[in-house]
């Protein structure tokens, strides 16, 4: 799930071995989003973030959930 914040592009990561558990249960990682160009072809590179940043997003991430739900 991406989204933004700060004019950043950031994702919502889930590992595919915990594509099973339950939406509660799964662990989730934020990544920011970098966005290259190689040839001709963008690619994405998801970076870590701090713990500071992280803590930042949490609000804007379940903000995020609950209007799509």
């Amino acid at each position: 799930k991406y989204f933004f914040y700060n004019g950043e592009e950031y994702v919502l990561l889930r590992p595919k071995d915990e594509e099973e558990l339950p939406e509660e249960k799964a662990t989730r990682y934020v990544m920011r989003v970098s966005v290259t160009e190689e040839d001709g072809e963008e690619f994405e590179e998801f970076e870590p973030i701090d713990e500071e940043l992280a803590q930042r997003l949490m609000p804007v991430i379940r903000a995020q959930w609950e209007r799509a739900e």
